[in-house]
């Protein structure tokens, strides 16, 4: 079987002018990610993949560390796309890409795409690591579209739950490409 721990990036700066995918964690954030380290302390993490944004990469870079692994950077991984220009009203575009999963803005990506990048990419992990611990940085969005594949009662307001939740955590484990079990782990 294959266990993967999905670790949605700490808190990040929301203070700052840079790129998204450069956006670094808050103090708070870099303290959160070093805590992982003893948080899943019971986990021996075999492979350490990231979305390739500064955020979950500096999330789960100590983790890298107490394992003596590098980071692994894929770019299937990173978060939704989203043409900001155009959005007035963020909670509004939100709403209407969970109600409708092929919406989305010209440059942009709908939550279906999204969806459908993750879950290839995790196929394709699991039956490349039969046997194998992997831990996978990732993103609020892109973990609630993961969770919804896995479970269509998984919805906006599951997701309205996880969104303020910096780091999160669920482990699942396959077996082959079957989902097994899921299980959201307490992070204090």
């Amino acid at each position: 079987m294959t266990k993967i721990i999905f670790v949605r990036h700490a808190e990040k700066e929301k203070n700052i002018e840079v790129a998204d995918r450069e956006r670094p964690l808050t103090a708070a954030g870099i303290l959160a990610s070093e805590a992982l380290v003893q948080q899943l302390e019971a986990y021996c993490f075999d492979r350490i993949f990231s979305s390739p944004f500064k955020r979950a990469m500096d999330t789960v870079e100590p983790l890298a560390k107490a394992n003596k692994l590098n980071v692994e950077e894929v770019i299937a991984l990173q978060e939704r796309l989203v043409r900001r220009a155009g959005i007035e009203k963020p909670d509004d575009y939100v709403a209407r890409q969970w109600e409708d999963f092929n919406y989305k803005l010209a440059g942009g990506e709908s939550l279906n795409e999204v969806q459908k990048r993750l879950i290839d990419t995790i196929e394709q992990l699991v039956i490349a690591f039969p046997t194998e611990t992997v831990l996978i940085g990732t993103h609020g969005t892109a973990l609630a579209t993961i969770l919804n594949y896995y479970d269509e009662t998984f919805g906006i307001e599951q997701y309205k739950k996880l969104k303020p939740k910096m780091p999160y955590a669920v482990e699942m484990i396959f077996q082959g490409k079957k989902l097994i079990t899921t299980n959201v782990l307490k992070l204090s």
